[in-house]
């Protein structure tokens, strides 16, 4: 849990860009632990911290998430996000009703 919180905290560092293999127990228990205070929203990430109201998006629509390249879950930030709407181009795949209904 310790890389994983290292870096969130220190994205900066060069070994932080490192793709290292988290276990899905020391991810979900970071996940419930850490809870991300946005500021300019460079250092939360959009899809998967827990950012709108203790919640993540990932958590609030399941359905819109699976849309979602996983690659580009891991990466976009809040503030590339919310940039011209640029979340909406993460969407993938065929628009299921279940989709549209949670984008909605």
């Amino acid at each position: 849990m310790r890389w994983v919180w290292l870096q969130k905290t220190e994205p900066h560092r060069p070994w932080a860009i490192l793709p290292f293999h988290v276990p899905e127990q020391v991810s979900a228990l970071f996940s419930v632990a850490v809870i991300s205070i946005i500021g300019d929203g460079a250092n939360t990430l959009f899809w998967t911290d827990q950012w709108l109201h203790r919640q993540c998006i990932a958590d609030l629509a399941p359905r819109l998430f699976v849309a979602i390249p996983k690659r580009k879950a891991k990466r976009r930030t809040v503030r590339d996000a919310l940039t011209n709407r640029a979340w909406i181009s993460d969407l993938q795949g065929a628009r299921i009703v279940g989709v549209v209904v949670d984008f909605f």
